[in-house]
């Protein structure tokens, strides 16, 4: 029997009765022929977790079956479990998906490539001269098609009263509700390029033409019958304007193809009649919920007692 120092032990397979492993910076384990003990049993795989892998396990001055003192090798410290392995830990079974390494790798492969060739065409330039989000604050989710979605707005709305910018310029005020006070008329009329004595009054007709349209919704409030807005699925509403033929063919075919580029399945949502697909799932919770009045606890009533005569 020899007694092994083994850096978080991982069973690989088992061969001729013996138990081959991995060592990794953990603890100790010790290892017999036909048999391993694992006192620490919560950081080790599961049973049944096997990997083909090398054996980088060395002895820490044991002796060998032939009675040799063995010297420890170097720990090999670059091996790394494959993607779809799943381990235990302490908070629970994970797993992770199979091509997520890949997919990792082939993104930085890409990443690497460009900035190469950017630095072949622009040697000079250097990331405080461009406009990077990841060292940048101010931005706002854009979708990749919204370009060609801006397009379509304009023709569904009359010749010579595109709305196109104007919603671009709501969706640059947006967080993740998709809900917006319209507090601001005059500053959102500027912003969206309407300028003069009428830039109030036009930018308040292209927001109802908007919402005409179908792509906001509009309800009054303290600042007038346009103080609040809450923003729709623009896929949504160019699909159903398409089966009523209000769409050019083109357009709607290059959304598609654009759609299928960048992964957007929205327009997948709604079926040939117009109507939203709900999941099952999605109909429970999607049940009206209570008005946060009636779950509030009711005042009890108090009975004054009567003076006694």
């Amino acid at each position: 029997m020899a007694h092994l120092r083994a850096w978080h032990c991982v069973i690989i397979r088992k061969v001729g009765g013996k138990m081959d492993a991995v060592c990794s910076r953990v603890g100790f384990q010790s290892v017999r022929q036909g048999s391993i003990e694992r006192p620490d049993e919560d950081r080790l795989p599961p049973p049944g977790s096997i990997i083909k892998a090398p054996v980088f396990c060395g002895a820490a001055r044991g002796r060998s079956e032939g009675g040799g003192v063995q010297s420890r090798p170097r720990p090999y410290t670059n091996w790394r479990p494959k993607p779809d392995f799943r381990f235990q830990s302490r908070a629970g079974v994970q797993s992770r998906p199979k091509l997520e390494g890949r997919q990792m790798a082939k993104a930085r492969s890409i990443l690497k490539r460009q900035l190469e060739a950017r630095a072949k065409i622009w040697p000079d330039i250097t990331n405080n001269m461009l406009w990077d989000r990841t060292e940048r604050d101010g931005f706002v989710t854009l979708p990749r098609a919204f370009p060609l979605i801006m397009n379509i707005m304009d023709d569904l709305s009359d010749k010579g009263f595109p709305v196109g910018q104007t919603y671009f310029e709501l969706w640059c005020r947006l967080y993740d509700e998709l809900f917006l006070t319209l507090n601001r008329p005059e500053e959102m009329a500027f912003y969206a390029g309407f300028t003069g004595q009428r830039a109030g009054r036009t930018w308040k007709d292209r927001v109802k033409r908007l919402a005409d349209l179908g792509f906001i919704d509009i309800k009054s409030g303290p600042i007038g019958e346009m103080s609040y807005a809450v923003f729709f699925n623009p896929y949504h509403v160019i699909k159903r304007a398409y089966l009523k033929d209000l769409v050019a063919e083109d357009k709607y075919r290059a959304l598609v193809i654009r759609a299928n580029e960048i992964g957007a399945s929205d327009l997948d949502d709604i079926d040939d009649h117009g109507q939203l697909i709900v999941e099952e799932e999605e109909v429970e919770e999607a049940k009206p919920i209570q008005s946060i009045f009636k779950r509030l606890p009711q005042p009890t009533k108090r009975i004054r007692p009567k003076p006694k005569a």
